[in-house]
Formats: C-alpha cells, sequence, structure tokens
C-alpha cells in the first residue's frame, strides 16, 4: 500500500512531509521563534504545543504544556528575555502602588490570618524591575510570575525591596 497523501508546509511551499511527525520535527527545526515562550503548530489534523525550556518536549494542549512546567521546571525564575525595562521613576511610583495595596489586603483588624494572596495586575517589565531578586517562579507557558515572602523575615525583606524599612506603618 502507497500512501498519496503529503503535508505540505504552510510556510516552505516546496516542502512536503510524509507525516505530521516529519512536518513538527521541521517546523521546531526551523520556524521555531526564539522569543516566545510556547509555539503551537496547527494544521487540519495536527496541533502541538512546544516548551521552550526543553526544546523537543512537545503536548498536546496548554494544559498538558503547564502540568510539564509544575513538574519539571518548578524552580525556574529567570525572567522572559527581550523586557524593556521601566524607569528608576517609574519603578518608584510602583512600588508606592503596592505598598498602599498590600496595606489594604492587610489591616491590622482584618479577621483574616495566615496566608494572604496579593495580585495585582501590571506590566511584566514593572514587576520584574521590582522582585527581580526574589521571583520563586515564572511560567513561560502561562506568563506569570510567583514571589513569596513568609516567616520572619517577610516584612525586612519587603522593607529592602520597597527601599522603606516601615513600610507597613
Amino acid at each position: 500500500m502507497v500512501q498519496t497523501d503529503s503535508i505540505v508546509s504552510s510556510l516552505c511551499k516546496c516542502k512536503t512531509f510524509k507525516n505530521n511527525k516529519g512536518l513538527q520535527l521541521h517546523w521546531q527545526r526551523i520556524h521555531q521563534s526564539k522569543n516566545n515562550n510556547s509555539i503551537q503548530i496547527s494544521t487540519s489534523t495536527y496541533s502541538r504545543v512546544f516548551c521552550k525550556l526543553c526544546h523537543k518536549k512537545s503536548y498536546k494542549n496548554k494544559q498538558g504544556l503547564s502540568r510539564h512546567e509544575t513538574v519539571v521546571h518548578s524552580h525556574y525564575n529567570i525572567p522572559r528575555a527581550g523586557l524593556i525595562p521601566q524607569p528608576p521613576k517609574a519603578i518608584n511610583e510602583f512600588k508606592d502602588t503596592l505598598v498602599h495595596m498590600i496595606q489594604i489586603k492587610l489591616k491590622i483588624s482584618t479577621r483574616e490570618v495566615g496566608r494572604q494572596v496579593i495580585m495585582i495586575p501590571c506590566l511584566e517589565s514593572q514587576f520584574v524591575g521590582v522582585f527581580n531578586g526574589y521571583i520563586g517562579r515564572y511560567s513561560p507557558s502561562r506568563g506569570w510570575y510567583w514571589c513569596i515572602f513568609t516567616g520572619v523575615g517577610a516584612y525586612e525583606s519587603l522593607g529592602q525591596i520597597f527601599g522603606d524599612e516601615k513600610w507597613g506603618v
């Protein structure tokens, strides 16, 4: 039995492949962008998402890639390359906003004790500019950063970051 169907690359019109695996390898080696965190290849019958950190791992969907990152790259904390740094004035204004938001969330008279999660929408370059040395985890596929401050030294660590030892008063 001879298979006459061939798969054509959408970018290299003269390039044909016997199967989807050949197309996948071609895309990964030739067309994969160096700046993206993951790449998705789509044809009518084929869709894969690749890990930018492993270079050869591929998954059927973003959930599989996220699960892989959680298990294999749980300590990956290097910010995305190519971020445009914010000017110091913008970073200082963002620090003031953060202090204000944290003070609102962690009021002294609050009934909530224990772990508090604070999520503040901001530019990636603002977050990296403030918390660069304290990033606990970065997820390339989801594009989020994670910082944890716990224990006795948490208040002092945040004081160093914000440039004000009495930031919580």
